[in-house]
């Protein structure tokens, strides 16, 4: 039945990308290779939205198109300033250019003397330790930097002063949620790719997959995912909405698996302390018990941008009352 287990990956980049063709323009425009000085990009939007998906598909055209350019993916999530230095150097210069010993401004060097175009993507930096990297990769000439993060603000909200207003004439691409339409065309994109036959997928389990992911691709593919590998391993004959229904925890421990290792130690550590509570805490009870947890706890305003940071993962949902009344608890990403 299973002709390529990838294409039922949340994470696997697919063929080919779609309903996101009007981002990738703007991306390419602002990062356009005959610029010495070129524009930085932001992509921001909630999960699911094809974030990656569009800086990755950026980075396969270049590689396919243009000459003298070297291209980088870092994932900066949990990640020191010197660690995503050293991933670049490593992705552009080479491995043989990175030492343990070598510090961060030694790695900037490093780049620095590299005479050839960089086109480097910064995934998840609002989670990485020193968002200040971004001003490392930006001063160096000829190099093309596309920075990821749910929410804009996030990437500025720590990092150094100034690093904002240097920035100014960044190329801001946000993303929506899908539509229904755009939903369901990629899970028949995914099903092509994957499976021999689609006579084993009812329509309207298509259709229920596509109501409870709510414009989240992610979410949709894991649950197609799981659905699949149910009736692979024989516990269901075709995948119905009974299938969908009976295989979405499975989807939603797989989702929620993927969205904590992207955090770093202190979010994460935020998410455990209102799981382990078991009720729903204001947010300054919360922040007592993640400090009495934590053997070096943020300031509450970090704890509070961590906070809100689990809410656009969706791992963390609040009750909807106004702030003096406000109370958040754990939610699964479905």
């Amino acid at each position: 039945m299973i002709t390529d287990r990838r294409a039922f990956d949340p994470d696997a980049q697919p063929d080919a990308i779609l309903h996101r063709e009007q981002a990738l323009t703007a991306i390419a425009s602002a990062v356009r290779t005959d610029e010495v000085n070129p524009r930085p990009v932001v992509i921001d939007g909630p999960s699911g939205v094809g974030k990656t998906t569009v800086a990755r598909e950026t980075l396969n055209r270049a590689e396919a198109e243009l000459f003298d350019i070297s291209t980088a993916y870092v994932g900066c999530a949990r990640k020191s300033r010197a660690a995503v230095l050293r991933d670049l150097v490593s992705d552009t210069v080479g491995s043989h250019a990175v030492y343990p010993s070598k510090g961060s401004a030694e790695l900037v060097d490093t780049l620095a003397r590299w005479d050839t175009g960089m086109l480097v993507v910064l995934d998840e930096l609002d989670q990485c330790e020193e968002p200040e990297v971004l001003r490392d990769c930006y001063d160096l000439n000829g190099c093309h930097v596309i920075a990821i993060a749910n929410e804009e603000t996030a990437i500025f909200a720590h990092a150094e002063e100034g690093l904002q207003s240097r920035l100014a004439g960044r190329e801001h691409v946000h993303l929506d949620r899908y539509t229904d339409t755009e939903l369901e065309a990629i899970l028949d994109a995914r099903i092509t790719a994957g499976l021999q036959s689609r006579a084993l997928i009812h329509d309207d389990a298509i259709d229920a997959i596509v109501a409870a992911a709510d414009g989240d691709a992610r979410s949709a593919i894991a649950m197609l995912q799981a659905a699949i590998k149910a009736v692979d391993a024989g516990a269901y004959d075709s995948v119905t909405p009974a299938t969908v229904q009976g295989t979405t925890d499975d989807a939603a421990e797989t989702l929620l698996q993927t969205a904590l290792q992207k955090l770093n130690d202190e979010t994460r550590l935020v998410y455990h302390t209102l799981e382990d509570a078991d009720e729903q805490l204001r947010s300054g009870e919360l922040f007592k018990r993640y400090e009495a947890a934590s053997e070096n706890p943020v300031t509450r305003r970090t704890f509070t941008d961590y906070l809100n940071k689990l809410q656009s993962y969706g791992l963390v949902v609040d009750n909807g009352e106004a702030t003096s009344r406000r109370r958040y608890f754990t939610a699964d990403p479905l």
